[in-house]
């Protein structure tokens, strides 16, 4: 992971990050008036393996507990996050719960015209759902089988490549 003051670059290797990303966020072209601070939560299927980041204004960075908190932006790795303990956990003031509802309605509704969006924000409340905690626990269920078996295929595929390099 990169962090520099305009993008945000990934990749599964160091040197991909910078000549070839999986994925190059520009932060000016995200749908909010003002970006402060992103969080960039990162999932993979590698445990045993770190998310590392190089963070242009802090050079290279250490993740702590599976997380980095930097000038401009924040990374979670979720396969090594270990949450702190509720007495140091932040305390979310109510601007900034308002702030993050304005911006996270303008990601919602990107894309929309304006008769939409008018739609979207008269009739928020209709968009939600109702999911049982029943419902969750077999949702995350599948989502780890699936997460297991995705894991299976890239060992094997990591395997074959090596495999193939070795020839």
């Amino acid at each position: 992971m990169r962090l520099a003051r305009e993008r945000i670059r990934w990749a599964a290797t160091h040197k991909a990050s910078s000549s070839d990303p999986d994925f190059d966020i520009h932060l000016d072209r995200l749908p909010a008036e003002q970006i402060k601070h992103v969080t960039v939560v990162v999932d993979h299927h590698h445990p045993t393996d770190h998310v590392q980041v190089l963070d242009r204004a802090a050079g290279s960075a250490a993740m702590v507990d599976g997380f980095y908190q930097g000038t401009l932006a924040s990374v979670i790795d979720l396969k090594n996050f270990v949450a702190p303990p509720p007495e140091q956990r932040p305390v979310i003031t109510k601007f900034a719960q308002s702030l993050a509802f304005v911006q996270g309605t303008r990601l919602l509704t990107t894309g929309m015209n304006r008769s939409q969006i008018s739609h979207f924000e008269e009739n928020v409340e209709s968009f939600g759902i109702d999911v049982s905690p029943e419902f969750l626990t077999v949702l995350s269920d599948a989502i780890d089988t699936f997460d297991s078996g995705a894991g299976v295929l890239i060992e094997r595929l990591g395997r074959s490549n090596q495999l193939a390099g070795s020839i």
